[in-house]
């Protein structure tokens, strides 16, 4: 059987990690990586022989054989927790062994890289047999690529053996957390906490856009956390084309949200409470933000921004 690939596309606090934590238990590799630059594979801006990807694992394997801090249900609860040391570095000879590799498809060198950093992961063990492997993408905001994420989507669900899923979530509560997170880190609100919810309504509305993709399986964030999560399995177990997973032994299980191991409750359990636990007025504007004409939405934004500058609408 021919490895398998879960692309899991997500923008911002969409719960991808909760849903590939699942997934993992069906036998798929699940990694705390990100951005490899698939990117640019897919779209053929880098030949699958250039060591990028690889190198780029090593990166990833390297900074998590020091203590990090990564994972948790929030930019918060990840703060909190203790830094871990979660791999070991590969020796000289098991890097150029790994560099040596020659791929002759992008599913290859893919497989190549995956099983290589599992090795080398030291706080979790993986299921066996292993059916296939998780990739977690990212909109690619920081570089002015030629082609659009829409494109580039279109790519890669016609990619052999790849099985693409667009995480999505409702305005309000998606831009309440993403505000949530900027106010957490913020120090100085009249410097660093203007938010252009003219952007970020862009950006959402571009991710809606996104759903219409044929053969793009499209998951809410409400339907894969509880109450709804039994659902989401069976779900994945019709996908796969697998025996389904009884909940008596997930619910037993600890589940990788980023490189931190989590009880099922706690891993899906919802726990964004930022658009709840706001005050009126942030819940008057980001209900109905998305209804306002253009004009409107401007206005809406200086009167919010003027507010946040005076150290109110915080959303933490």
């Amino acid at each position: 059987m021919n490895n398998q690939f879960i692309m899991i596309y997500s923008d911002g606090p969409m719960g991808s990690s909760s849903l590939g934590s699942l997934f993992e238990k069906y036998g798929y590799i699940n990694l705390p990586f990100r951005k490899f630059r698939l990117s640019e594979y897919v779209m053929g801006i880098r030949d699958i022989t250039d060591q990028s990807m690889q190198n780029r694992f090593l990166e990833n394997i390297n900074i998590l054989s020091e203590e990090y801090k990564i994972g948790g249900t929030s930019v918060k609860d990840r703060d909190s927790r203790k830094g871990e040391i979660r791999t070991i570095k590969p020796t000289q000879e098991a890097i150029k062994i790994f560099l040596s590799f020659k791929p002759k498809t992008l599913q290859s060198l893919l497989s190549h890289c995956f099983i290589f950093a599992a090795k080398h992961i030291t706080y979790k063990e993986f299921n066996i047999p292993i059916r296939g492997f998780i990739i977690y993408e990212l909109p690619q905001f920081r570089i002015k690529y030629k082609f659009t994420q829409k494109e580039y989507l279109k790519k890669l669900i016609k990619l052999e053996g790849f099985t693409c899923i667009l995480m999505n979530r409702n305005f309000r509560e998606w831009s309440a957390s993403l505000i949530s997170q900027q106010d957490y880190r913020v120090k100085i609100p009249i410097i660093e906490g203007k938010i252009s919810l003219e952007k970020l309504f862009l950006r959402w509305k571009y991710n809606q856009n996104l759903t219409e993709l044929k053969d793009l399986i499209t998951i809410d964030i409400e339907s894969l956390l509880l109450p709804n999560t039994d659902k989401i399995n069976i779900l994945i177990s019709k996908l796969l084309k697998v025996p389904l997973i009884k909940k008596e032994y997930l619910i037993n299980q600890r589940y990788d949200l980023y490189g931190s191991l989590m009880s099922y409750k706690s891993a899906f359990t919802p726990s964004d409470k930022s658009f709840t636990n706001s005050n009126f007025f942030n819940k008057l504007i980001l209900k109905n933000y998305i209804r306002f004409p253009k004009y409107i939405r401007k206005i809406v934004n200086i009167i919010f921004n003027i507010i946040r500058c005076m150290g109110l609408f915080k959303m933490y």
